[in-house]
Order: structure tokens, then sequence, then C-alpha cells
């Protein structure tokens, strides 16, 4: 997928630990300036209890893609917000 592709390229300077623990407080302008250096599900799941709500659908957007890639972790977590499991 070529969200997935590159942002696995572009995550040599932020890795996901340092981006998932930034999120949670974050306002949209940094949210969206850490979601565009490095995505994966864990990423999008702790971006999920950020305060504002336009970084919370954002990160519903990227997990939507990143599940589309087949990533059944970002699936699973879909789910949940749809009251699946």
């Amino acid at each position: 997928m070529r969200l997935w592709g590159r942002q696995l390229r572009q995550a040599t300077s932020l890795r996901g630990g340092q981006a998932a623990g930034r999120l949670a407080g974050a306002t949209p302008e940094e949210a969206e300036a850490l979601l565009a250096r490095y995505v994966d599900h864990a990423v999008c799941e702790r971006a999920l209890a950020n305060p504002h709500a336009a970084v919370r659908e954002r990160a519903k957007a990227l997990l939507a893609e990143v599940a589309e890639s087949g990533d059944w972790f970002a699936r699973d977590i879909l789910a949940r917000l749809a009251g699946g499991s």
C-alpha cells in the first residue's frame, strides 16, 4: 500500500513509540505533523485518546487506510470502535 510504504521510509527520524507518547496531548497541528512522519496501528490507537475530535477523526481515517492493506490489528481496533467486540 502506498501510505504504508511511504510511512515506513519516513520513520527513520521518529519511531512509533515516540510519536505515540506525544499524541495523547498534542494539538491538532502537532498531531498532524507526527502522523505525517509515522503511522501504524499503535500510533493511531494512541491518537484516539487525544482530547481533540480532529485528531481522533484523523486517526480513524488512517486506521481505515492501514486496515485496507490487511493489517489485522487496525481491523480489530476499528471493529472495537464500531462496537463489534
